[in-house]
């Protein structure tokens, strides 16, 4: 769901130049950013983050800090508000990693300090550990590593930080509580292949040829519940991607999903299968 970003300038101007920094207020989609504008230092708060650092137009850049809701804080770099560079994580667990992020990815070189316990390098590469890379684990921390423990910076939230950061995080519970994808009669695609399978009239051709196959489609539930913008992705015989799009445009109303507390459309892929029970064959 998009919506109409608003900006609130607290401030007795009503225009800023590109050169001027001064105090703001930005509510957008699902967050709230406070400070200095369109670069400086601010706050920026979601549903799922706190970061306190430097920002250009709202978004994180250069070094900063990032509290999660589990009681996780990332500090380090960040590029067009992706942790982007080197950074250090402290766990609410109170295991430790340092390394290099990419685009909000763990990406190359990437040390873990377990609690109380053993120390892991290894290399990530999109997030994932790379099982080619050399990886080396010690029993205790080397005496090598002692001077690169990772230690948390002395930084504190302060009250009204965290008073607006709890306060999105009820405010979102709050829309999301009732939110639910699109169903078909309540329930979900598994009640929809039911009614399709009903309705399939299997193509002649195929049938007396023995062919089986698959129609893979994708199509849009619209804020009516409206079954609309049908493509097919795959399929195995033109005659059975045509009867699955016929059956399937045949749809009654679905009950739409809902984000946000509002209606929404919301896009399916969905897999038609003909199969034979006795496969037909040529004389």
């Amino acid at each position: 769901m998009k919506r109409t970003l608003t900006i609130i300038l607290l401030s007795l101007s009503c225009v800023l130049s590109a050169q001027e920094v001064r105090d703001t207020v930005v509510i957008g989609d699902g967050w709230r950013y406070e400070g200095q504008w369109p670069e400086g230092r601010g706050a920026r708060y979601s549903e799922k983050y706190i970061t306190v650092g430097t920002f250009s137009e709202g978004k994180a850049f250069g070094y900063g800090h990032q509290y999660t809701r589990a009681g996780d804080v990332y500090q380090g770099e960040f590029l067009d508000g992706k942790r982007h560079g080197y950074g250090k994580m402290f766990y609410h667990d109170g295991n430790k990693s340092a390394g290099m992020w990419l685009w909000g990815d763990k990406d190359g070189p990437d040390t873990l300090w377990i609690h109380k316990g053993p120390v892991k390098i290894r290399t990530r590469k999109e997030g994932e550990i790379d099982r080619d890379a050399p990886r080396t684990e010690y029993d205790r921390v080397p005496k090598k590593l002692r001077g690169f423990i990772p230690v948390m910076e002395d930084i504190v939230l302060t009250a009204d930080q965290v008073a607006c950061w709890e306060k999105m995080q009820a405010d979102f519970e709050y829309l999301c509580r009732n939110d639910h994808k699109a169903s078909f009669g309540g329930e979900g695609t598994k009640a929809f292949s039911l009614w399709v399978n009903q309705r399939l009239v299997y193509p002649p051709q195929d049938k007396y040829d023995g062919v089986e196959g698959r129609v893979l489609m994708k199509f849009t539930i619209d804020k009516e519940g409206n079954l609309g913008d049908v493509e097919v992705l795959e399929t195995t015989t033109h005659a059975m991607a045509a009867e699955a799009v016929r059956v399937v445009l045949q749809s009654p109303k679905w009950t739409p999903a809902v984000q946000y507390g509002e209606k929404v459309n919301m896009t399916f892929t969905f897999p038609v299968y003909f199969m034979l029970k006795s496969p037909s064959r040529k004389l």
